[in-house]
């Protein structure tokens, strides 16, 4: 029995020490939590003059906002007052209806473009007298003498149309280089150009369209070649016939030149409507052949 009170007593000592125990942990958390309310409870509780002064304009009553809208607006009135009555002074200065103070407002004045600046002139300074100007004395007018008409004068013609071969052998003193008629060519006309050159001019037989010019020129002594065809601007091509340098080009599809020299005479042949092959031909068996032959030497 005694052992049981004595059990009993130590359990009831145990559970109020832990009970004690636990009391003072829980009072230390109170403790704690306290002071940091307390510390946040200070925090929002500082005083601060521009908030109180913010919240007291809060409070104005709807009379003083319109009072104070009226203080303003009469602000604003008197000084527009002032500034027209600035104005108004400056422009009776201007306009001569005022003395013009000694200090005046400064006024911004606009200068079109088109006005030109005046300058008034000094006190002491002479006005200038206008010159009269004199008339220009205009010499009288003249007619010019009439303009004489130049006579007319008659140049030799330079071309000059032979009937027959003879006569313009006679006139040239030689024989023209000329095309056999087994060659299918027929003389149409005879002529010396500037009584220099002879030009023979051949129909073909069966195409009376194909018209054929020889020239021939005799050199004298010493004298360099030339070109007699009187054809330029052509790419001419460079053949050699037994032993003869021949120029040939083709002048159009229609139209074909070529150029030679035997000895001291210069030919040239020019065709219409025929081919530059069927021309070939014609200069290198016909025209050069004969010439290499009859005026080799003359």
């Amino acid at each position: 029995m005694k052992m049981k009170n004595k059990i009993a007593a130590l359990s009831t000592l145990l559970i109020f020490q832990f009970s004690a125990a636990n009391a003072a942990a829980i009072d230390d958390e109170l403790a704690v939590i306290a002071a940091e309310q307390n510390d946040n409870d200070e925090q929002t509780e500082t005083f601060d003059p521009d908030a109180l002064d913010a919240d007291k304009n809060k409070k104005k009553t709807r009379k003083e906002i319109e009072e104070e809208e009226k203080r303003l607006e009469r602000e604003r009135e008197e000084a527009r007052k002032k500034i027209k009555e600035e104005r108004r002074k400056s422009r009776d200065e201007l306009l001569g209806k005022a003395p013009i103070s000694k200090n005046p407002a400064p006024v911004e004045r606009i200068r079109q473009n088109n006005s030109p600046t005046i300058t008034p002139p000094a006190e002491n300074v002479q006005a200038v007298q206008p010159v009269e100007e004199k008339p220009v004395e205009t010499p009288p007018v003249t007619t010019p003498p009439a303009v004489t008409q130049p006579q007319n004068i008659t140049l030799p013609n330079p071309v000059q149309v032979y009937s027959s071969f003879n006569e313009i052998v006679q006139a040239m003193t030689f024989t023209p280089l000329y095309v056999p008629k087994k060659a299918g060519y027929t003389i149409s006309s005879m002529m010396t150009i500037d009584g220099r050159i002879a030009e023979i001019r051949y129909n073909r037989k069966w195409e009376p369209n194909v018209s054929l010019h020889v020239r021939t020129y005799r050199r004298a002594a010493g004298e360099e070649l030339k070109d007699i065809s009187g054809v330029t601007g052509v790419k001419w091509r460079v053949n050699v016939v037994n032993d003869t340098t021949v120029y040939i080009a083709k002048i159009d599809e229609t139209k074909n030149v070529a150029a030679w020299a035997v000895g001291n005479y210069t030919f040239s042949a020019y065709v219409e409507n025929l081919s530059f092959v069927a021309f070939h031909a014609l200069v290198s068996d016909e025209l050069v052949d004969l010439s290499a032959h009859y005026y080799l030497g003359v």
